[in-house]
Order: structure tokens, then sequence, then C-alpha cells
């Protein structure tokens, strides 16, 4: 039978309120970087959707309960982390070690329950900006390369110098926001809750997370011709002005399409939690 751990609410009033001392400054980094960074504009979602997802399993708990030998050092490794962020003055890391801090501690409150919230706790790293500018960059190239391909082959003359992009009477440059970066991450953290909730293999599972990243570049690089072809035909400014704001929406609704696709090639279906 399964061993039922019990928490005086005030102890509970007190770690909740430690962590938000500790994490205040962070809270509001994260809140800045959402605001502000091209790549990480979903970040207010994430929260709402673990904190979800964990109200969803709230019942479940483990065969075996009883205590975690390993919380401690789980535990220890999050604060280390933590201090060498406040330290180094790395906003990244002491974020991250939100992540640790709060498995340890659940480990050490609810060990019963945590299979039930690991998810939802490390689901949280699609909220946490990381510094990928430099791929970014990279990304920026590729999808300049892979548009100008495209884009030949449909018969339109377009010569490339880096990101940029130049037709006979208009160019684009293709920056951050237009890099693929954010449709990158914003797929992979749909492919992981995808993932999550599928009935099959651990491998197929795998799977469906891993083809997140080609779709994503791919749907990008559609999103990026048909805004050149748009151009081309009706002028930049229906382009950047009509065209550009909703084929963010579409091409994300076309790569989720795909991602569905997918699982149901590989036989998955969903599986209540």
């Amino acid at each position: 039978m399964a061993q039922k751990t019990k928490t005086h609410p005030v102890l509970l009033i007190l770690i909740s309120t430690l962590i938000l001392i500790l994490y205040y400054r962070t809270f509001i980094w994260l809140i800045s970087e959402w605001l502000t960074n091209p790549y990480y504009s979903h970040g207010f979602l994430i929260p709402f959707i673990s904190t979800f997802i964990a109200w969803l399993r709230r019942k479940e708990t483990a065969e075996e309960g009883g205590t975690f030998k390993g919380a401690g050092l789980i535990l220890g490794f999050g604060l280390l982390l933590l201090i060498s962020g406040f330290l180094y003055g790395v906003d990244v890391i002491a974020a991250l070690s939100f992540i640790p801090v709060t498995i340890g501690l659940l480990l050490h409150l609810y060990p019963n329950k945590m299979h039930a919230v690991l998810f939802p706790i490390l689901f949280l790293i699609f909220a946490i900006p990381l510094p990928i500018e430099g791929l970014g960059y990279s990304l920026q190239i590729i999808s300049a390369k892979t548009t100008a391909s495209i884009v030949s082959l449909l018969g339109l003359h377009v010569s490339r110098q880096g990101a940029q992009l130049s037709l006979k009477s208009s160019s684009f440059f293709i920056g951050e926001p237009c890099s693929g970066m954010q449709m990158l991450i914003a797929l992979l953290a749909l492919a992981a809750l995808l993932a999550y909730f599928m009935n099959c293999s651990t491998i197929k599972r795998l799977a469906i997370f891993v083809s997140g990243m080609p779709i994503a570049m791919l749907s990008n690089t559609l999103r990026i011709s048909s805004i050149i072809l748009v151009a081309s035909f009706s002028g930049t400014g229906s382009a950047l002005d009509l065209f550009h704001p909703a084929s963010s929406i579409l091409l994300f609704l076309f790569a989720s399409a795909i991602l569905l696709a997918i699982a149901k090639l590989l036989r998955c279906e969903v599986m209540p939690r």
C-alpha cells in the first residue's frame, strides 16, 4: 500500500515564501525576457501549461511511497546553481536552478507523487531563455540559403548576400524573428507535450519529439518563401503588412498538423492522463 506523505500547511507556506524570495530577481528577469526576447515570447504560456498538467495528475500516487535518498543531492545541486548564478551575475543559470530545486523539494516532501509532476517541472525548460544567439544567426543563414533555392526553382530571380535576399524590385532581410528559432523552440515544446500524452513506446515518443526540429525548419523556410512569392505578385506592402503577420500562425498550424500526422503514422493514440 502506498505510504501517504502529509506536509503541514504552514511548512508549505514557508517554503513557497522562501522560493519567492530566492527567485524574485530571476522571475523579474524571466518576465523581461518573455516581453523582449523574440525567441521566447511564448514563455508566459509554459508555467500555466505545466501547472495544468500537474493539476490533471494531482490525485495520482506511486505504488510505493517513503523517502528518496537522492532528494538532498538534487536540492543541493540546484542551490549551488542558484548561488553560482547570483555570484557571477548569470541569470540563465539562476533560472535553470529552479528545476532541480523544485524536483529536490518535491522528492523530499511528496516522493510518491514525483512521477506525476516530473514532466511538468522539466517542461519549464522551454520557458527559460538559453544563450542561443549564435545558433539563431546560423539559422538565419540556413533559412536564407534554403529560401533562395526554393524561390529560384519556382522561376524567380533572387540573389543572396548573407541573410539578405534581393528581387528585382525589393529586398528582404531574414532577421532574428524570421530565423526560425522561435518556431523551433515553440514546436519542440508542442512536440514534447504531444509525445507526453501519447500512448506508445518510448522510442516512438522520442521520434515525435525529435521530428519537431526538421518540421520547424521546413515550416519557417516555407513561410519566408511564401512571403517573397506574395511580394513578387502583390507587392512588398501586401507581403509585409498583410501576409507576414498571418503567416506565422498559418505555418505553425501547418507544422502542428505534420506532427499529428507523424504521430498517426507511428500508430500513437492520445492517452488520457
